[in-house]
């Protein structure tokens, strides 16, 4: 980071910055339950609407990213109009 900005990074800080933004979203969480961070991670989402390729343990799927589930697992509109739930993978633009 240093190298990028040219400034001195007190990497301690940032980790400290880190860990309260973690527990915040951990507290949203328990105190209002996922839908509220869901919307929110929406809202700032890249892709959405767009076909991408997911390349998963097991297979590579082809389809239009629709958005996330109650659970956070990324939802997929396949060819077939079949949505699907995908928890791991790696993703690609189409």
């Amino acid at each position: 980071l240093s190298d990028l900005t040219g400034e001195k990074i007190d990497m301690s800080e940032i980790m400290v910055n880190i860990v309260n933004h973690i527990e915040s979203y951990r507290d949203k969480w328990l105190i209002k339950g996922f839908d509220n961070i869901k919307f929110e991670w929406l809202s700032h989402a890249h892709n959405i609407g767009q076909e991408i390729v997911v390349t998963t343990p097991r297979q590579k799927i082809q389809g239009i990213f629709t958005g996330i589930n109650s659970d956070g697992a990324m939802i997929i509109k396949l060819n077939s109009g079949l949505s699907i739930a995908i928890t791991i993978g790696e993703i690609a633009m189409n």
